[in-house]
């Protein structure tokens, strides 16, 4: 009797539970310091008011569909490495003075802040988590959601 074939699997594979860092990303967490840090930022200006309580939906469905913003930078032995992540980032309230570092710790481990000032929606991240192109894909995503 022939063996069945294993039924193909439908829907997305899991998240891996830990990342390597790409060999661009490997300098960022080596070079940050209490008073610096890799960070830049991408904003998008709608057209309505933004109701944070459905940016903050929005913000669970695209890190389901992009989770690799879901991991939190650790260090191994002789490097860094990307650990998968539980939690949920809050939505912040813009600053005065956007792109100030900030404390991984304090930020609840996530290399990135989602920040809110009436229509805009503005996206801070650490370096090492993505380029411009990974950001820019993750802030329309947002948007879209």
């Amino acid at each position: 009797m022939p063996k069945a074939r294993p039924e193909p699997r439908r829907g997305r594979r899991p998240a891996p539970t830990w990342l390597k860092l790409d060999n661009a990303a490997k300098i960022y967490p080596a070079t940050r310091s209490s008073r610096w840090m890799a960070v830049f930022r991408l904003s998008v200006t709608l057209g309505e008011e933004i109701d944070r309580a459905l940016l903050q939906q929005a913000l669970v469905s695209t890190l389901k569909r992009i989770p690799s913003f879901g991991y939190r930078l650790r260090r191994g032995l002789f490097w860094y490495y990307l650990d998968s992540h539980g939690g949920q980032p809050a939505i912040q309230e813009d600053a005065a003075n956007p792109l100030t570092g900030f404390d991984l710790k304090q930020n609840d481990h996530f290399m990135f802040r989602v920040r809110v000032h009436h229509s805009r929606i503005a996206l801070e991240l650490f370096h090492a988590l993505a380029d411009a192109t990974g950001a820019m894909t993750f802030l329309m995503t947002l948007a879209a959601e």
